[in-house]
C-alpha cells in the first residue's frame, strides 16, 4: 500500500482499520510520511485518528525546529483536542520560535483557549519596547473585557501592563491608557488591582495624564 492509501484507511469508518493504519504510519520514516499528511489527519472527525496523529507527531517531530506556519495550523484547528495539543507542545518546545511573530499570530485569535496561551507567551516572552506592547494590547484588552473571564488571564493582563509600564514613559503611556479605559467596567476586585497599577504608573511617570491622578509630595505638603 502507498502512504496515501494508508492515510485514507486512517479515517475509515471501522475503528480497527483506523488503528491498523495508524500503526503502519507510525513505522514509516519522516521522508516516507510527510508531516502534511499527519496534519491532514488532525482534521479527522474521528478522535482516535486525531490522537494517533498527535502521538506520531510528538514522537517523530523536532518541534523546536517547526516553522511558524505549522504552529499556526495547530492553533487554527477547530478541534479543542488539537488546540490543547498545540498548547502543550508550545509550553515544552516553544522557546525556539520567534516570540514576536508567534504572539502577533495568536493575540487576536477568536478562541479563548488560544488567547490564554497568547497571554502566557506575552507574560513570559514579549520582546522589549513600545512596539511589542502596542501589538499585545488587543489581547490584554480582550482578557480584561471578556464576558466570561478567566481570573488567571485577568491577573496576567494587569501584571503585564504594570510591569511593562514601569520600564519607560512610552510603555507607561500605553499601559496607563488601557488601565484607565478599564476602570469604568471593572468589577470590585479587578477595580482595585487596576487602580493600584494605574496609580503606580503615575508615581513613576508624573507627567501622564488620564483619569487617575496621584498627588505628589509637594502638593500634599501645601
Amino acid at each position: 500500500l502507498g502512504v496515501g492509501r494508508v492515510a485514507a484507511l486512517a479515517v475509515h469508518e471501522l475503528a480497527a482499520v483506523r488503528t491498523a493504519a495508524l500503526v503502519m504510519l507510525s513505522r514509516l520514516s519522516e521522508t516516507e510520511r510527510p508531516p502534511s499528511l499527519l496534519f491532514d489527519l488532525l482534521d479527522s472527525q474521528w478522535s482516535d485518528t486525531r490522537a494517533g496523529a498527535m502521538r506520531i507527531l510528538t514522537q517523530t517531530r523536532d518541534w523546536s525546529q517547526a516553522d511558524l506556519e505549522q504552529w499556526t495550523a495547530l492553533f487554527d484547528s477547530p478541534r479543542s483536542d488539537v488546540q490543547q495539543f498545540a498548547v502543550d507542545l508550545l509550553r515544552e518546545h516553544g522557546d525556539g520560535i520567534d516570540a514576536l511573530k508567534l504572539i502577533s499570530r495568536l493575540v487576536e485569535h477568536p478562541q479563548r483557549r488560544v488567547r490564554s496561551i497568547a497571554l502566557e507567551q506575552i507574560e513570559r516572552r514579549l520582546p522589549d519596547g513600545e512596539e511589542a506592547l502596542q501589538m499585545a494590547l488587543p489581547c490584554l484588552r480582550a482578557a480584561l473585557l471578556d464576558t466570561w473571564p478567566s481570573r488567571l488571564d485577568k491577573r496576567r493582563a494587569i501584571n503585564v501592563l504594570a510591569a511593562r509600564g514601569i520600564l519607560d514613559a512610552a510603555q507607561g503611556a500605553l499601559a496607563a491608557g488601557l488601565l484607565d479605559e478599564l476602570l469604568s467596567t471593572a468589577g470590585k476586585v479587578d477595580f482595585q488591582r487596576i487602580l493600584t497599577a494605574a496609580a503606580e504608573l503615575r508615581v513613576r511617570w508624573p507627567e501622564l495624564g488620564g483619569r487617575v491622578r496621584v498627588r505628589q509630595p509637594e502638593e500634599t505638603a501645601r
